[in-house]
């Protein structure tokens, strides 16, 4: 390409280039390289109102680490910092294109998955769960394991809101933990 070219584009591709980065930046949490919260919220509404729209299942799956207050307390702030940053990794790597992980708070996270009816979601809760039974995380010369409760939900034609799903599986969740009396 000619000098020319070269200096007109260069710029637009250097402004295109930050822009993906405040993007990045702006939708993703930084500790687990996971969705954040304000961009799952964004796209639960898409999704929901998508599944209205064409008909098609939607699942959502609630995914709380169960007593990692007491891993943060037991092994500090570093170590469950790393614990998370792997998980988010594990999350990811099962996770279809169109599917979408965040961490919605500093121990759950929430699991958009289009696409998939209930029996589904099953599916992937339960190989979520058991990956994250099996991984043992190291942290210098410590080891720790973690367990993780799912509650699950599918849209359904009663549901009227995005948040109507959220709530169900928080439900669901809150329910999986009362039986497991956390």
């Amino acid at each position: 390409p000619s000098a020319r070219c070269r200096s007109v584009f260069s710029p637009q591709a250097s402004v295109a280039i930050q822009n993906a980065r405040h993007l990045h930046m702006a939708t993703t949490d930084p500790l687990t390289g996971l969705s954040n919260q304000k961009h799952f919220h964004q796209r639960l509404m898409e999704e929901f109102y998508r599944s209205i729209r064409h008909g098609q299942p939607l699942s959502l799956l609630m995914l709380h680490l169960d007593h990692f207050d007491e891993i943060n307390t037991k092994l500090g702030n570093v170590a469950s910092d790393q614990m998370l940053k792997k998980l988010g990794r594990q999350i990811a790597a099962g996770m279809r294109i169109h599917d979408l992980a965040a961490r919605y708070n500093s121990e759950s996270f929430a699991i958009l998955l289009p696409a998939t009816p209930g029996p589904g979601a099953i599916v992937v809760a339960e190989k979520l769960q058991e990956k994250v039974s099996q991984t043992i995380y190291r942290i210098g010369k410590k080891s720790a394991k973690l367990s993780a409760t799912i509650g699950i939900s599918s849209a359904q034609k009663k549901m009227q809101k995005p948040m109507d799903l959220l709530r169900s599986a928080d439900e669901a969740l809150q329910k999986a933990l009362e039986e497991i009396g956390r």
